[in-house]
């Protein structure tokens, strides 16, 4: 796959077609941009997906009322 992925940064490079990746964090992120891409995704879809589920059932529990 690195190989593959070289050949298409320097495809995209030799064309002046931006470069655009998908990444699983900030941190990656910051790496691809380094490395020459300028259009990126900071997050996966499931990394949103359970982090916005986490917030909602924290919330929930902590506006939970107690009924007697």
């Amino acid at each position: 796959i690195q190989d593959v992925m070289v050949h298409i940064e320097q495809s995209a490079k030799d064309s002046d077609v931006p470069l655009g990746i998908y990444a699983s964090s900030g941190a990656a992120a910051g790496s691809r941009l380094r490395e020459g891409y300028t259009l990126l995704v900071a997050a996966s879809d499931i990394e949103c997906l359970s982090s916005s589920a986490a917030d909602n059932l924290d919330r929930a529990r902590s506006e939970t009322r107690h009924y007697r």
